[in-house]
């Protein structure tokens, strides 16, 4: 069986989001590049890298991600995701903002010096 019929409802696009400042954060976060998104039925998988500068040095610190394709987040696991910073040195978490219905990178800032970057990778599923 070829690959190509193993997956004939996905797709792939691009996107660039507007971050937004959550916790512990002095400027706006910026998008490196286009995000990716895969769609693959109703199943939505969305990586990229975000620049961002925190206030201070090993705080609890977060940045919001707006959604390619919208959903109502009723509970935070609705989304999930994890993220690593450019030097491999921390882990984090994506999970859903029931708030404002986007998706939160949840991360401990390592200084408060430089901007740090960070990669995520999170899923979600549309309604029905």
């Amino acid at each position: 069986m070829a690959l190509r019929n193993l997956r004939p409802n996905r797709r792939s696009t691009r996107y660039t989001p507007t971050i937004v400042a959550v916790t512990n954060v002095d400027a706006t976060p910026v998008a490196l590049a286009p995000f990716l998104v895969t769609v693959t039925g109703k199943h939505v998988r969305v990586s990229g890298v975000v620049s961002v500068d925190p206030t201070a040095a090993a705080t609890a610190s977060a940045v919001g991600i707006p959604l390619p394709y919208g959903l109502d987040v009723l509970v935070a696991a609705d989304i999930t995701g994890v993220a690593s910073n450019s030097l491999c040195t921390l882990g984090a978490h994506v999970t859903g903002d029931v708030t404002n219905n986007r998706a939160q990178l949840n991360f401990t800032s390592v200084t408060a010096a430089a901007a740090e970057l960070w990669n995520f990778s999170f899923e979600y599923a549309l309604p029905n």
